[in-house]
């Protein structure tokens, strides 16, 4: 019975270490995400941003992948 407890215990703290190390990558791509839409030479062209029956349209960045709806 104690060996289960003590297995539990470590698969528990094996999930928590995990969950960490998956939140600090999401935090490291967001990160690079941001640095390259700052670098980032903006070429942006106007293109159907969805699909489907009621399709929208928006700019797009090529270089990039950044996209939005209007244009100040």
């Amino acid at each position: 019975m104690e060996s289960i407890k003590n297995k539990i215990k470590d698969k528990t703290s094996q999930i928590l270490k995990y969950t960490m190390i998956i939140s600090n990558l999401k935090n490291e791509v967001s990160n690079l995400e941001k640095e390259r839409y700052l670098l980032c030479d903006h070429k942006l062209e106007y293109e159907i941003i969805t699909s489907g029956p009621y399709r929208e349209y928006g700019y797009v960045c090529n270089n990039c992948g950044y996209s939005t709806k209007y244009i100040v």
